[in-house]
């Protein structure tokens, strides 16, 4: 993966034509899927001044298929919700703050956890007002914070292999720190990055 550099003081309106982009999409979320669960995350863009941020968790320890791995704020679909209203409750009971709808672009990307059998619905949402968060121990050990240009900056990502019962998948990894993000999420993040680098090459045509 090979992304153009992005200076900082051009970020917002590089957010601004991808959010249109997202909005214009005809991906269409899943709301129901026979052979495994279906889950929302948000993909949050925390637009603050001239620089941005993507928000990750680190999960708790809680004995559950995504035990400490690092994801996108999110969860299961409760009954009677749609994939979006679940997106926005996950959010809010992991972070203890809520995500104002109208900054919500779109789906982004539907992922596939293979650990836990998960269709994920991946919403972009683009933050430019302050947030304070109060993360749910119960299930967030702590908040990553990653600025936008460190994925911007990267020349290559590198690309490994994990086993998963009969199955070979293959994942990007992006090492923030001592923070490796990989899975389900490293491929959503692959795909907004995609989409971030379609933007930049759309402007300069």
């Amino acid at each position: 993966m090979n992304i153009p550099c992005v200076s900082a003081y051009s970020e917002k309106p590089l957010l601004s034509r991808l959010q249109r982009k997202i909005q214009n999409r005809p991906l269409r979320p899943r709301f129901y899927s026979p052979e495994c669960n279906v889950a929302s995350v948000i993909l949050p863009v925390l637009a603050h001044g001239t620089s941005s941020e993507v928000l990750f968790i680190r999960r708790a320890a809680d004995g559950y298929h995504h035990s400490r791995q690092i994801s996108f704020p999110g969860g299961r679909l409760e009954p009677g919700e749609d994939p979006l209203q679940c997106a926005l409750r996950e959010f809010e009971e992991e972070m203890g703050a809520a995500v104002p709808q109208d900054s919500v672009a779109g789906l982004v990307d539907i992922g596939f956890a293979h650990v836990s059998c998960s269709r994920i619905n991946c919403y972009l949402a683009v933050v430019e007002e302050p947030l304070t968060f109060a993360p749910n121990p119960r299930e967030v050990e702590y908040i990553i914070r990653v600025p936008l240009n460190f994925f911007l900056y990267l020349d290559t990502v590198p690309v490994e292999y994990f086993e998963h019962g009969s199955e070979c998948i293959i994942s990007p990894v992006f090492q923030y720190r001592s923070e490796r993000i990989w899975g389900a999420t490293a491929r959503m993040m692959a795909t907004f990055l995609t989409e971030v680098n379609n933007t930049i090459e759309e402007k300069h045509v």
